[in-house]
């Protein structure tokens, strides 16, 4: 077995142990992800990334993607504002590592349509380069979604017609689109050779363990389209991965149709 390896395994076992620890308080998470942000600006300093394998690196993703944070309690919609915090946070980790270097590999900044075929590579290649990082944020960041999703319906369904403003309403659809590209994203890996079993286990299980509700946000072809996918990448799962699929493709195909859907 390889240093590397080893290091990835004893980090992932130094998150797991912390769970034995109390649950992180909010200002335990916000000096968390204070102190990711001094290890990626020293990381950055070498072109590179804090990596999962270094203990201080995993000690802060073991705050960071923390699950209990999300189900220790039962969150209001008066809490929206505490869960976009943490939401948020998490989610500038993960991005970092897919846009890393972004500044540098887009040249055709003022062509937007190359532009943007240069940002898929690059998110493509960082993926794959930082898959054992992004493996930890994204399932926290799927469970974030589910836990928002049932304030936000509550929300928009308490709202007035003449309440419901054209920035609501951008905001809900960015908000679905986002639960829409974490499938695409998660299924699309599945066809990737490179991106280790493991890794797609722990983002394939937290969207079946939340399919049943992430799904009620997504309008028919939408969810048409990921039930098509999953029956794609079955056929050629291993028989582990097979069983998260499977639910996600249920979910797809029976779940009812939300106020956020129905946008």
């Amino acid at each position: 077995m390889n240093q590397r390896l080893i290091l990835l395994f004893f980090a992932i076992f130094l998150i797991q142990a912390s769970h034995a620890a109390s649950i992180p308080s909010m200002e335990e998470y916000l000096a968390a992800s204070k102190e990711f942000d001094l290890q990626k600006a020293e990381a950055n300093t070498r072109q590179s990334m804090p990596r999962i394998e270094d203990k201080r690196v995993a000690t802060v993703f073991a705050v960071l993607f923390d699950d209990r944070i999300l189900t220790a309690r039962r969150y209001s919609v008066q809490d929206m504002d505490t869960l976009l915090t943490i939401c948020g946070k998490a989610n500038e980790v993960s991005m970092s590592y897919i846009l890393f270097d972004l500044k540098n590999q887009i040249t055709e900044k003022n062509d937007p349509i190359a532009a943007a075929a240069q940002i898929i590579i690059l998110m493509g290649k960082n993926s794959y380069i930082f898959q054992d990082e992004v493996a930890m944020a994204l399932p926290f960041l799927i469970r974030c979604a589910a836990v928002q999703l049932p304030l936000l319906t509550q929300f928009l369904e308490s709202l007035r017609p003449e309440e419901f403003t054209d920035v609501r309403r951008e905001g809900a659809l960015q908000f679905r689109n986002g639960i829409f590209g974490m499938y695409g994203e998660a299924l699309t890996s599945t066809t990737d050779q490179r991106i280790k079993e493991g890794n797609l286990m722990r983002i394939l299980s937290a969207l079946a363990d939340t399919s049943s509700t992430l799904a009620e946000s997504l309008p028919e072809d939408k969810r048409k389209l990921i039930a098509d996918f999953s029956t794609l990448a079955i056929q050629s799962a291993s028989e582990a991965l097979r069983k998260p699929l499977l639910t996600i493709q249920r979910s797809m195909q029976e779940s009812s149709c939300s106020v956020l859907c129905k946008l």
